[in-house]
C-alpha cells in the first residue's frame, strides 16, 4: 500500500483560524511534520500570513492588506468570527517573521509557503520575493516557495535556490507542457481538477500534491495514483487514522519528550 505524507494545509484548519501560529502549532502537535502557509504582503513590503488580499472572511475587519501598513495589520484579528465566533478574537495575523520564529522552535518541521499572485501582481516579482527570501534565510533549506506564478517560482529558484512547487489552475496539455518547461520539485493541484479516468499522473522530476483532502481513504487511493503528498485542513483527524500515521508524522510521544522541538 502507497501511503502519503500529510501536510497541514493553513495549519490545523478545520479547528483553528487558517494560518495563525495557533492553529500552525496545533497541527505540529496533532504529529504534522510538514505545514503550509499562505503569505501577502503589507503596503510597507512585510510578508504576512492570509491567503486573501481582503480581510473580510477572516477578520472581523475589513479592507486590503495590500495598501495597509504592517503596524496597523498586526493589531487585526485573525479569528474566522463567521465560523468560530469570538472563541480566537484575540489570535492575530501573523507576520512570516512570526512564523519563523516558530519553525526554529520546531526544527524537524518543513514547510510550503504559497507566495499569492495578488501581492506579486501588486509589488512585483523581485520586490516580493527579495522581501520573503530575507525573512525566510533562517529556515530556507526546509522551506518550498509555491505559487501559481511560474515566473515567481523561476526567480525564487534562480536567484535564491529555493525548492519550488507549481500551483495548477488547469489540468491540460498546455499545463502539463508547462510543468516540463519548468521541471519544479513539487506539482500542487487540487484532486478535483484531476480527471477520473486518469490511471498515470504525468511523469517528471517532481513529487505530486493534491489537496483539499479530508477522508483518508481517498488519500490512500490518491497515493496509488503517485501522490506522495496530502494537503489536508484536518491534519488531526487524518492522523488518526493508522494507515496514514505509518509515514511522515512525528509520533506523539516523541512530541512529549522534546524530539521534534528544542532539544531537535
Amino acid at each position: 500500500m502507497e501511503i502519503p505524507t500529510l501536510v497541514a494545509h493553513r495549519g490545523y484548519a478545520s479547528n483553528f483560524p487558517e494560518n495563525t501560529l495557533e492553529g500552525i502549532e496545533a497541527a505540529i502537535l496533532a504529529g504534522a511534520c510538514m505545514v503550509e502557509i499562505d503569505i501577502q504582503c503589507t503596503a510597507d513590503g512585510i510578508p504576512v500570513l492570509i491567503h486573501d488580499e481582503t480581510l473580510e472572511r477572516t477578520s472581523s475587519d475589513s479592507g486590503n492588506i495590500l495598501q495597509m501598513k504592517f503596524e496597523r495589520v498586526r493589531l487585526l484579528s485573525a479569528g474566522e468570527p463567521d465560523r468560530f465566533g469570538q472563541q480566537f478574537s484575540q489570535v492575530s495575523i501573523p507576520s512570516l517573521q512570526d512564523f519563523v520564529a516558530l519553525m526554529q522552535k520546531w526544527p524537524r518541521v518543513k514547510a510550503m509557503v504559497e507566495v499569492k499572485e495578488e501581492s506579486l501582481n501588486a509589488f512585483g516579482i523581485p520586490y516580493v520575493m527579495d522581501q520573503v527570501n530575507a525573512v525566510l534565510e533562517p529556515v530556507k533549506e526546509r522551506c518550498t516557495i509555491i505559487s501559481y506564478s511560474s515566473d515567481a517560482l523561476e526567480y525564487a529558484r534562480e536567484k535564491y535556490t529555493f525548492s519550488v512547487g507549481w500551483v495548477l489552475t488547469t489540468w491540460d496539455a498546455a499545463a502539463c507542457d508547462q510543468a516540463h518547461t519548468l521541471n519544479p520539485e513539487f506539482i500542487i493541484c487540487n484532486y478535483t481538477k484531476v480527471p477520473e479516468d486518469v490511471v498515470t499522473l504525468w511523469v517528471g522530476p517532481w513529487q505530486w500534491v493534491l489537496y483539499e483532502v479530508t477522508d483518508p481513504e481517498l488519500a490512500l487511493d490518491l497515493a496509488e495514483l503517485g501522490v506522495e503528498y496530502i494537503e489536508t485542513m484536518a491534519i488531526k483527524e487524518m492522523l488518526a487514522d493508522s494507515d496514514l500515521r505509518k509515514k511522515g508524522c512525528f509520533a506523539l510521544e516523541d512530541i512529549n519528550n522534546g524530539v521534534n522541538g528544542r532539544n531537535g
